[in-house]
């Protein structure tokens, strides 16, 4: 039994130290920093596509080798180019009224290409595509001259939509804003 025992304990010591230096390389690789990584060679030929990696909004992402996780971004609010002559007019009422000019802008765009003579059968006309009743009754409230005629005036079409538009009244135009 004397001669088993330092075999055991010999076999025992180098187990220790096998194991020891297993874990800690094992360790320090999965805590290497990009610093740490070999230098990828130059690529001359055109490198594959990225595969696109969905990201649960839920649960973001861990970070990897000490990196922080990719923020959000919010994607910016486009603007709608109107004609020069017309930009002045959205600005103007949509400050009187308070409201947001893009609204304005997307709502003419959408209903007449920012056209204020388009007609539609005409029963709706300008450039936010008015019905006769609904005109008469948005400018009777603004307290202005009620002609249908004035729709397809491009400064009293922006001012009346404004208008609707800070009263609640978005929901004229459906399928444009």
């Amino acid at each position: 039994m004397q001669r088993k025992l330092p075999g055991y304990f010999l076999l025992s010591i180098l187990s220790f130290c096998f194991f020891t230096v297993f874990f800690h390389t094992v360790a320090n690789a999965q805590t290497a920093t990009p610093e740490d990584l070999p230098v990828q060679p130059t690529i001359t030929e055109p490198a594959a596509p990225t595969p696109t990696i969905y990201v649960s909004p839920e649960k973001p992402p861990l970070p990897f080798f000490g990196m922080k996780p990719p923020q959000p971004t919010k994607a910016p609010t486009p603007t709608i180019t109107a004609p020069a002559d017309l930009e002045t007019l959205f600005t103007k009422f949509a400050d009187t009224y308070h409201i947001d000019k893009e609204i304005l802008k997307k709502i003419a765009r959408c209903e007449s290409g920012f056209n204020a003579t388009s007609n539609n059968s005409g029963i709706y006309l300008g450039m936010f595509q008015f019905g006769e009743q609904t005109w008469i009754s948005t400018r009777a409230a603004m307290g202005l001259d009620t002609n249908p005629d004035l729709r397809t005036n491009p400064e009293e079409a922006i001012n009346t939509a404004a208008f609707k538009i800070s009263r609640g009244g978005i929901a004229a135009w459906p399928n444009c804003h």
